[in-house]
């Protein structure tokens, strides 16, 4: 009897497991059509392109040698762009005619001999800019600054008071004393202005 009951038990065991499991493996039609997924979001959102509405700012005016500067952006979306406007013809030259070097204690101190030759109709009343000084395998920017200058149309003048100085007592690797030490003949030079003022 008590085999019996054993068995029974076992089989209603057995057929409970079998219903559960048909049930929950069985996803109800309107359950799986409710799921959602990446592709029912538009495709659209947040990639429209923005309808650029552009205006212009002068950063920097043209000059005499040099670029000027513009600034072009997006009022909505502030997309920036910088744009360069040409220069205007130059209207000098400058070169270099001489180095001269001398040392008082520890400061050692080199001078320039600067030609500047106005060629235009203008009278010229201030140039700067950085001059490159190149001697082998290395390069000096030297900022210049030529105030008061009032060069007259087709007239030429010579600055000799420009240059640099340097301690001595420092690395004999440095770029100063590589233009202090090396011959003149064998440096390179380079001026780039970036403002020149004339007279009205």
């Amino acid at each position: 009897m008590n085999k019996i009951l054993v068995i029974l038990l076992c089989l209603a065991f057995v057929m409970s497991c079998s219903a559960c499991s048909s049930t929950n493996s069985k996803i109800p039609e309107k359950e799986s059509e409710n799921v959602s997924t990446t592709s029912d979001i538009p495709a659209t959102l947040g990639t429209e392109p923005c309808q650029h509405v552009f205006k212009e700012n002068i950063h920097k005016e043209p000059g005499y040698g040099y670029d000027g500067m513009k600034v072009k952006y997006c009022t909505i979306c502030y997309e920036t762009e910088y744009l360069p406007i040409p220069a205007l013809p130059g209207i000098f030259e400058l070169s270099v005619k001489g180095k001269t070097v001398s040392t008082q204690g520890n400061e050692c101190y080199v001078l320039f001999d600067i030609e500047i030759e106005n060629t235009s109709d203008k009278t010229i009343e201030q140039i700067a800019g950085n001059l490159s000084v190149m001697p082998p395998d290395c390069i000096l920017e030297l900022v210049c600054e030529f105030d008061d200058l009032s060069l007259a149309p087709h007239s030429t003048t010579r600055i000799t008071s420009h240059g640099y100085s340097f301690d001595s007592t420092s690395s004999d690797d440095t770029v100063e004393k590589k233009v202090y030490d090396a011959e003149f003949n064998t440096i390179n030079f380079f001026f780039s202005p970036s403002n020149v003022v004339v007279a009205e």
